[in-house]
């Protein structure tokens, strides 16, 4: 949600907004009839295949369970909102009106946001640059919170 977020934000172009980051993100996030119906009545299923299909399957076993108990410590109808959320997004139209420098950063192995998703909003953002880290998942922040922390850093320099 946070990219969905960034994109409206990016698109309205407030003058404080000097640069924009979208880490594991698409112009549209359609959610799996499926996951709707069992965030609001089947928690850990939904938890389970969340937390499945956004690690990368080297993640330490510590760490996903962390994931899963953070989700199933959430109200459902919490979870469920959100999720309608991304599914109703539709950010096709915003990325052609973001116009401040944007680094679009994706992991190869995303399994929930594939890489395509990335290099179609790096098309559609003029002059944005994209980094897509070839071992990572959608959690790649957390996976590889140094080699993405260097990447944004570098890139907030240059703003």
């Amino acid at each position: 949600m946070g990219g969905a977020i960034a994109q409206q934000l990016g698109s309205e172009q407030p003058a404080w907004l000097a640069g924009l980051v979208l880490v594991a993100t698409a112009a549209h996030m359609p959610v799996s009839e499926a996951i709707l119906t069992q965030s609001l009545t089947d928690v850990p299923a939904m938890a389970a295949f969340v937390v499945k299909y956004s690690w990368s399957r080297d993640a330490p076993d510590w760490l996903t369970e962390r994931a899963r108990a953070a989700i199933l410590a959430l109200e459902p109808q919490v979870i469920h909102d959100d999720f309608v959320a991304c599914n109703a997004f539709a950010g096709g139209e915003l990325v052609g009106r973001i116009a401040v420098p944007t680094l679009i950063i994706g992991g190869e192995k995303d399994r929930m946001t594939a890489v395509a998703h990335s290099e179609w909003l790096h098309e559609h953002i003029v002059g944005s640059q994209l980094v897509i880290f070839p071992a990572a998942s959608h959690r790649l922040t957390l996976e590889q919170g140094g080699e993405v922390a260097a990447v944004v850093s570098t890139f907030l320099q240059n703003l």
